[in-house]
């Protein structure tokens, strides 16, 4: 077993399953830039590591993944180039050819909860949820959400998600489709720890096609709609409104910028 510290990222192999921790608990493990950029590099590596049959996602502390940081979109507006990194991880986590095991222990929101659509294998504790604040912040949808997230769960439901913005409990993700299983906090790691290990006991090759074949019939449209989410997305960042309720939200919640 090997424990290796990046940034704000812990990396640990164990025999064939590469656990990947988000480790920024003061910030409910809020991704930054930099960040980002470290989990495109690591997931590339993985998937090009024959010695890898499975990811096994992560969040520490009492968080899975609190999104991006308000400030950041304040500080860069619309600059697109500023944004690459994000683009970069979530391509890299979408064209992983090893499988993805997500272990949500806590609120999964914004680009914490889009995540989860690209992954394998999602395994929440019953206190946890995902949420999508877009439209409360004078924003859209993102990496082919509202493609994804219909397809998985109905535009109704999806609706609800997307345009008012409400949690989805992890209940309700499991009836719904976007979990594959609940359980007590104390054995979420556990239970998603012994899927991910499953997965590198198969025949890697046989798991890898089975992957993109999985995906195959919805690839292109996973392109298309990012594309167009992503342009959509940068321009309502240059917006007022953005601005506003931005702002608005940095007065409501000063110690804790991220996107919610």
């Amino acid at each position: 077993m090997n424990t290796v510290p990046s940034g704000e990222l812990v990396t640990e192999q164990i025999e064939d399953v590469l656990r990947i921790e988000i480790s920024n608990p003061e910030r409910m493990n809020a991704l930054d830039l930099g960040m980002f950029s470290e989990l495109a590099e690591i997931l590339r590596a993985a998937g090009d590591n024959p010695e890898i049959g499975a990811i096994l996602l992560q969040g520490r502390g009492e968080s899975f993944c609190s999104g991006n940081d308000v400030n950041d979109f304040l500080d860069r507006g619309d600059d697109r180039e500023a944004y690459r990194p994000v683009g970069e991880f979530m391509r890299a986590l979408y064209e992983c050819p090893t499988p993805v095991v997500a272990a949500v222990n806590g609120p999964a929101v914004g680009i914490g909860a889009t995540m989860l659509l690209h992954c394998d294998l999602v395994y929440a504790a019953e206190e946890s949820f995902l949420h999508m604040p877009f439209v409360t912040l004078g924003l859209c949808p993102e990496f082919a959400s509202t493609l994804l997230l219909p397809r998985r769960i109905g535009l109704p439901r999806a609706s609800l998600a997307l345009l008012l913005g409400e949690p989805i409990g992890a209940e309700r993700a499991l009836q719904w489709g976007l979990v594959n299983t609940v359980c007590p906090l104390d054995s979420l790691l556990q239970e998603a720890a012994s899927a991910a290990a499953r997965l590198a006991a198969l025949p890697r090759e046989a798991v890898r096609t089975t992957k993109r074949l999985l995906r195959s019939q919805v690839a292109a449209k996973v392109d298309t709609a990012i594309r167009e989410e992503s342009e959509a997305f940068m321009g309502l960042l240059g917006t007022a409104a953005f601005r506003d309720a931005a702002l608005a939200f940095l007065e409501r919640s000063p110690d804790d910028p991220t996107v919610e």
